[in-house]
């Protein structure tokens, strides 16, 4: 019992932190490519680092809070879990792509052709929670069993890759609004997000060691410089070393992000101001998700400025300002919606409350 209580207080309040930080670089990085117009990698190289980690750490996040440590999953608790993620993923996705296609001057059921275009991540973590709940927390009769069902379905998406039907269906219109290039592109971070949290005893040692700290963060920048110079042409590549490197990029910065804030664990026990931002935000991460879209605004005029002198200064300041205004918006209107207790159970999949 002590190790539930542990799990619900003091370690998950810098994990809810870690959610709020991963959203807000979320929204930064859609004001940098959609507000700024920064496409290029060499427009914005603090985006493009950034846009190496930010979704494999939000899928990680999301795995690492699905698995629950103290809780027997019975055939009632994850129909309960999917109705609520029914709710909130598929249902609360499809209300608002609809809304914001409407406010485009486009068709609402367009989401039909093209997908769900922006708004990809909640059906595709929709996907990725029902392969978990309803397919291997019930199947597997062991937790021994649910870690190889976990290994098995990460390895058949990663080894999909290189199937020509299925990236076929990737680009069809039922690939489309399934998602599936997501899903089959992320899945092993949501897994690994599940195992850390299963065994964090031993997660957590690997982060107190010093040397697994320097060694990933190492790995880091080395990739970062590989790409570098690939993209700028001055390497030539032996192959599938790209691919390789791509990979590797990814969890790398997954974990020096981690371990940077486990490090700050007793600073978020603390309840500082800035602490207790960051987890309200990660509480809130749905919202501002399905929210954000409606407040990009069009930045394009600032280019000239952006792109001289020295960027990453400039970039962030101006991205991270401009990420704040519109997450202090979406929380407001967030707070307004949740007022209603069916808005808030069939938008943002929160439980009613006991009649």
């Amino acid at each position: 019992m002590n190790k539930c209580i542990e799990e619900k207080t003091g370690r998950l309040r810098y994990f809810d932190a870690l959610r709020g930080f991963s959203m807000i670089f979320v929204v930064f990085s859609h004001v940098v490519l959609f507000s700024m117009g920064l496409t290029d990698v060499k427009d914005s190289t603090v985006n493009w680092v950034i846009m190496t980690f930010r979704m494999p750490l939000f899928f990680f996040v999301s795995g690492f809070f699905a698995y629950r440590v103290c809780t027997k999953w019975t055939a009632s608790l994850v129909g309960d879990v999917i109705k609520r993620k029914i709710q909130a993923q598929v249902i609360g996705t499809i209300v608002f792509c609809s809304l914001f296609l409407f406010c485009q001057g486009q068709g609402i059921f367009t989401w039909l052709h093209t997908g769900f275009q922006g708004y990809w991540f909640t059906i595709t973590l929709f996907q990725m929670f029902l392969i978990f709940l309803s397919l291997l927390s019930r199947l597997c009769c062991t937790e021994r069993m649910l870690d190889i069902g976990l290994l098995l379905v990460s390895s058949v998406y990663f080894l999909s890759f290189g199937v020509p039907v299925i990236r076929e269906f990737w680009d069809s219109p039922l690939g489309g609004i399934l998602c599936e290039y997501e899903v089959t592109r992320y899945f092993q971070f949501f897994a690994l997000g599940i195992f850390c949290r299963k065994y964090w005893n031993q997660f957590a040692r690997l982060l107190t060691k010093d040397w697994f700290k320097t060694f990933f963060i190492v790995i880091f920048v080395m990739c970062l410089c590989f790409m570098n110079l690939i993209e700028n042409s001055q390497i030539s590549p032996p192959p599938n070393s790209t691919k390789i490197v791509g990979i590797l990029v990814r969890y790398a910065g997954l974990i020096v992000v981690v371990s940077f804030f486990f490090s700050k664990e007793r600073y978020f026990n603390e309840g500082n101001i800035s602490g207790n931002l960051l987890e309200y935000i990660g509480r809130r991460t749905l919202d501002i998700y399905l929210l954000h879209f409606f407040f990009l605004p069009n930045l394009k005029f600032l280019q000239p400025f952006l792109t001289t002198g020295n960027t990453v200064i400039i970039q962030l300041f101006v991205g991270i300002t401009v990420s704040a205004a519109i997450i202090t918006l979406c929380l407001l209107i967030s707070n307004v919606f949740r007022s209603s207790n069916f808005l808030a159970s069939w938008l943002f999949g929160v439980k009613p409350p006991p009649k």
